[in-house]
């Protein structure tokens, strides 16, 4: 009976260790081809950029907001970043310096936002053009 709770135990170990594994992209291929990655959990090393100050209509329609996240980019992807206030990955934005290389993790996202549209103002959702990364976790320098 032990040696199969522990033979379960590593088989589910091994299953979740993979499904954790997170994707390694270039900068350069996420900035191209932003879209081919999209709801795919990644992994990318790049600059850190402090973000714009504001956030767009559509971004804040969409949920996201400067009270719910903490907002930065990236140089050479060119893609904003947004990490949930209160987490570890918010705690270590406060820290960086424009230009510090970074690691980042998180899920790259195509924003819907809802808008009121026609005679009756029905509301409809919509996808934004443009392509964002949800920060779970952030390491400084490149990745090991």
């Amino acid at each position: 009976m032990k040696a199969m709770t522990c033979l379960m135990a590593g088989l589910v170990l091994t299953l979740a260790g993979s499904a954790w594994a997170q994707r390694q992209v270039s900068p350069v291929d996420l900035r191209t081809n932003p879209m081919s990655f999209r709801n795919a959990g990644i992994t990318v090393t790049d600059s850190y950029v402090p973000a714009r100050a504001g956030i767009t209509e559509p971004m804040a329609k969409s949920g996201y907001t400067l009270d719910k996240y903490v907002a930065f980019g990236l140089r050479e992807t060119r893609i904003p970043c947004f990490a949930r206030r209160g987490s570890a990955a918010a705690e270590k934005v406060a820290g960086l310096k424009p230009g510090m290389l970074i690691t980042v993790t998180g899920t790259v996202r195509q924003p819907v936002a809802k808008v009121k549209r026609g005679p009756r103002d029905r509301t409809e959702r919509i996808k934004l053009e443009r392509v964002l990364i949800e920060v779970s976790a952030i390491e400084l320098g490149p990745a090991k």
